[in-house]
């Protein structure tokens, strides 16, 4: 079946065709998730404004740098 939707042309088809091998591995094999991965960020207390966006990507454009009080 995997052959079959990798050769097919029609998207609609291939796309139907690999929902159905997902579906049958979901259901026939069990499944245990071998990466379980975090993101840790150390953002300095000046700096305001940070959030991470889609796929871990900073927001640059947001940031603020607030003087350093020490100074």
């Amino acid at each position: 079946m995997l052959e079959q939707a990798r050769s097919e042309l029609d998207p609609a088809l291939r796309l139907q065709l690999y929902q159905q091998v997902e579906e049958m591995l979901l259901n026939d094999f069990a499944t245990l998730p071998l990466v379980n991965s975090s993101l840790y960020a150390l953002v300095d207390t000046r700096v305001q404004g940070y959030s991470l966006g889609s796929m871990s990507v900073p927001y640059l454009h947001l940031l603020t740098l607030l003087p350093d009080e020490t100074e």
